[in-house]
């Protein structure tokens, strides 16, 4: 029997095939913005074919009530029918789940990535935002309203900055690599420099090293607040500002050791931008 995997963003959306956790095919397309569940549906059937199918997962961005297989709030995805998993468990006659993106991100990390043997795991990905996961004997902890992992939203800065949640000085408006842009503009070098430059910079004089350590001290704070808090096994990091941690991961390592006067242990992320897909298999 075969499982079929979905990751479903803002932008992409991965479909996968799989047998016993391997994948067999995959391919990936534009997402959709109209006749979502119909290019859905021909997608899983031409992958598909005539084999027999055992589950469909969807990993999807936004909240998602797991028990009733709903997407609650996808800003990024409004087009998505909020019941995709049930038209494609209708569809296909199969059992349809579907999770949180950073869920299954966390899941699959902790099930085939860089978290495999540990009990108790974080996974941040640090991208344009923040987003996390908390997975506990390789099952996720989602919390009394789905919410648990909103790692991003924690207050680091008291009457800080403005973020696009409604509050004030969230962790990803310090911590991000929407935070890097926000900082290259207000030194006027936004359209000059990207973040993946600031990330490298090794001049300890520069603007941009000012720039990069800032980024790292509230990356590191954040990091200790959730050690301090749940003290978990291990803190995975991936998303696309960790592409270039090999020009900080060190100094990484230095800060968090300011904060926290407990054993942290930080480990990259493995499964790249595929975890979400390996992840849609495993909830």
């Amino acid at each position: 029997m075969y499982n079929i995997g979905i990751d479903l963003g803002g932008t992409k959306v991965k479909f996968g095939l799989f047998k016993s956790n391997v994948s067999i095919e995959e391919i990936e397309i534009p997402t959709p913005q109209n006749h979502v569940s119909q290019t859905f549906s021909e997608t899983i059937a031409n992958l598909v074919e005539d084999k027999a199918i055992n589950k469909i997962g969807i990993s999807s961005a936004g909240l998602i009530d797991v028990k009733h297989k709903k997407i609650l709030k996808a800003s990024n995805i409004p087009q998505v029918p909020k019941d995709i998993a049930l038209i494609m468990e209708n569809r296909f006659s199969v059992e349809a789940k579907i999770e949180n993106d950073a869920n299954c991100a966390g899941l699959a990390e902790t099930m085939n990535g860089a978290a495999k043997g540990f009990d108790k795991v974080v996974c941040i990905t640090i991208g344009t935002g923040i987003g996390g996961s908390f997975i506990i004997n390789q099952s996720i902890y989602r919390g009394a309203n789905y919410g648990a992992g909103e790692f991003g939203h924690m207050t680091i800065e008291h009457n800080g900055l403005p973020c696009a949640c409604g509050q004030k000085g969230c962790w990803e408006v310090y911590a991000s690599g929407r935070s890097i842009e926000r900082r290259l503009n207000e030194i006027k070098l936004l359209n000059k420099v990207d973040s993946k430059q600031v990330l490298n910079e090794n001049n300890d004089s520069s603007e941009l090293s000012i720039l990069k350590q800032d980024f790292l001290d509230y990356l590191a704070r954040g990091l200790c607040i959730i050690q301090q808090t749940l003290d978990p096994d291990i803190i995975v990091l991936g998303g696309g500002v960790v592409d270039s941690s090999n020009y900080w991961w060190d100094d990484l390592n230095v800060l968090v050791q300011k904060y926290t006067n407990k054993p942290i242990y930080l480990k990259k992320a493995e499964l790249g931008n595929r975890a979400g897909l390996v992840g849609s298999t495993l909830i």
